[in-house]
């Protein structure tokens, strides 16, 4: 199992990001389930609006949604919680979501794709 991260997302989604092509070849061959926080779906429309438009924000929406080997994880209060008192110890320049991405790995001891390398060293 694997958690998806905006880093990677961002990259298969924007074909001008230097690790498109590289997410998109791992997204053809994996057989893996893969588990997307609710908070990195929303992180990553964002990012795909600003960085592009909203029309491939709205068109990773659907597909990331419709495909069947992702699931859509929503955080409990108290899994939030404890998010955020990780995000407080933890103390480096890490996001709210991306100390999420780190807490369900660590939690379902799943690794991670994420082209982040603070996140890939908290999940080793």
């Amino acid at each position: 199992m694997k958690i998806l991260d905006t880093s990677f997302l961002a990259s298969f989604f924007l074909s001008k990001d230097s690790n498109h092509a590289k997410a998109q070849q791992w997204m053809q061959t994996q057989v893996e389930p893969l588990v997307m926080p609710e908070v990195i779906l929303h992180e990553t429309l964002t990012i795909l609006s600003c960085r592009q438009d909203i029309a491939l924000a709205k068109q990773a929406y659907l597909e990331l949604i419709q495909n069947q080997n992702i699931q859509i994880y929503r955080f409990t209060p108290q899994e939030t919680q404890e998010i955020l008192d990780l995000f407080f110890a933890l103390g480096r320049k890490l996001s709210v979501p991306d100390v999420g991405v780190i807490y369900l790995a660590r939690r379902l001891n799943g690794g991670v794709l994420a082209f982040d390398e603070e996140i890939k060293k908290q999940i080793k």
